[in-house]
């Protein structure tokens, strides 16, 4: 068993109390009675810790100018501004009516924003793999820098980090269950991505496209989920497509004004947006292939349906806008992927890396707790 070994020599490295501490919370994480709760608290100190961590690196300096515009706008709500949609704006301005305005309270919305995000991919990859790779995909997330660093900015692209998780969740959720409360939270979900920036109606297309090849699709398209959900989201987006009436259009204008360039540089910012993508994963990769060591074998095997599933929702938002956008003289930016990366490791936890059965992995864990 190459993994198990390979955890073993790491670990020797660290103190037996902090080993132990990791390998209880591996066990409860692993324990279906109890993994909810340990992860909500995790996460909450997650938060806490990367908002302490951006109030410390940032002592001295000025908010990020993104940050102080949202405060700005937040102080007279409406149903759209200038350069974007109006739900960043809107938190903005909840959260300060409760908080104090100080650089470590935007911080915490912000770390608590990712935090939500990957308490939603914890809730939806419990739908679709075992206990170890839900375990592993939340993790791994723990080691790029759009959850950790980038998160710490609150800018539209960063509100994306919870809200594409939202929008996946309660759509696999209302693939599987007739409850019509489900379909009307997927679409609320998808409209609510909108109103966060023009850029989710990737995830949202995603979505559709992934409830084409689900194993439920035949029983899916017959009943009235799919249309409730879909009468939802357009409903949910009339009060800010009539203000986008009003204001010509404004916000969108001005983005391809911003952005428009020249057919064969716009390929080639699509190929930087692909290079970004991959780079952003990097961490996750070389940890895989390091702890895990995954064999070719394993790399190769067939892919049950729902896994076809989850790769149609992390890659769809990848490719469409790479081979889409330069046709209307339009290159994706770097920032605009970060929500995407929240599937983004989709062979982390899909791919069958591991051979140990659970009796195995709380063996394994029970070792590293007492190895000396």
């Amino acid at each position: 068993m190459k993994e198990p070994m390979t955890l073993l020599r790491i670990s020797r490295a660290i103190p037996k109390p902090v080993r132990a501490l990791i390998a209880r919370i591996a066990m409860a994480l692993i324990d279906p009675k109890q993994a909810n709760y340990v992860i909500v608290a995790l996460l909450v100190l997650y938060a806490t810790f990367w908002a302490l961590s951006a109030t410390i690196r940032n002592l001295g300096g000025t908010l990020h100018g993104d940050m102080l515009e949202e405060y700005s706008d937040s102080k007279v709500l409406l149903l759209g501004y200038s350069k974007h949609p109006p739900l960043i704006d809107w938190i903005t301005g909840a959260w300060f009516a409760v908080m104090p305005a100080t650089p470590w309270a935007f911080y915490l919305l912000s770390c608590l924003n990712a935090a939500l995000g990957l308490w939603a991919v914890w809730l939806a990859c419990g739908r679709v793999v075992d206990t170890r790779r839900r375990v592993l995909a939340v993790a791994l997330l723990g080691l790029l820098p759009i959850f950790t660093f980038h998160a710490a900015t609150f800018n539209h692209n960063t509100l994306q980090l919870s809200l594409w998780p939202l929008v996946a969740l309660t759509f696999l959720i209302s693939m599987e269950r007739e409850n019509l409360g489900w379909a009307i939270l997927f679409g609320a979900t998808s409209a609510l991505a909108l109103y966060g920036k023009y850029y989710a109606v990737w995830i949202v297309l995603a979505c559709a496209l992934a409830a084409l090849i689900h194993p439920n699709r035949r029983t899916y398209f017959r009943l009235a989920r799919p249309y409730i959900a879909a009468t939802t989201y357009i409903v949910g987006l009339v009060p800010h497509f009539i203000w986008l009436m009003h204001a010509e259009f404004m916000p969108i204008s001005r983005l391809s004004s911003a952005v428009f360039q020249p057919l064969v540089l716009a390929f080639v910012g699509s190929l930087r947006h692909l290079a970004a993508y991959v780079a952003y994963l990097l961490p996750a990769l070389v940890a895989i292939q390091v702890f895990l060591r995954p064999s070719f074998q394993s790399l190769c095997q067939d892919w049950p349906p729902m896994r076809r599933v989850v790769a149609c929702i992390a890659l769809a938002p990848i490719i469409l806008p790479a081979v889409l956008f330069p046709l209307f003289g339009l290159a994706p930016n770097a920032p605009w992927l970060y929500p995407a990366f929240f599937l983004g490791h989709w062979s982390s936890y899909l791919l069958p890396i591991f051979s140990s059965p659970a009796a195995q992995l709380r063996e394994l864990l029970a070792r590293l707790r007492h190895l000396r």
